[in-house]
């Protein structure tokens, strides 16, 4: 999967990208230099947003992960331009429940976790 900057919306399976803006992010913390992200609603229920800003464009990798650490779901892979991101994720498959998230790019990477409450 490719973005491309200037992209107002871009749509694969149960993965929608809205606003692909270019610009540079600013705010980072000494562990997060290079991307930061946000997911709301958390806790979910029928969809999740994640917000990514990217300090640098690269492969972009974010995956899902059960409470057993199985992994469940590769939300993107691809090359993302540097900037900030909107990615809109549907949970239909998921059960209620506790899921870790995993980020990375060019080395990095930051792991977090968020709700599923139906």
């Amino acid at each position: 999967m490719t973005f491309q900057q200037g992209s107002s919306m871009y749509q694969k399976d149960d993965l929608i990208v809205l606003n692909v803006k270019s610009s540079t992010p600013t705010g980072f913390s000494a562990l997060q230099n290079t991307f930061n992200i946000a997911l709301s609603p958390n806790p979910a229920n029928t969809e999740i947003t994640f917000t990514i800003d990217l300090a640098q464009s690269g492969i972009t990798h974010i995956e899902l992960f059960d409470v057993s650490g199985k992994s469940i779901s590769t939300v993107v892979e691809g090359f993302m331009p540097k900037g900030k991101h909107n990615l809109r994720y549907k949970l239909d498959n998921l059960r209620s429940g506790i899921y870790t998230y995993r980020l990375s790019q060019n080395g990095q990477m930051l792991i977090g976790q968020f709700t599923v409450a139906r």
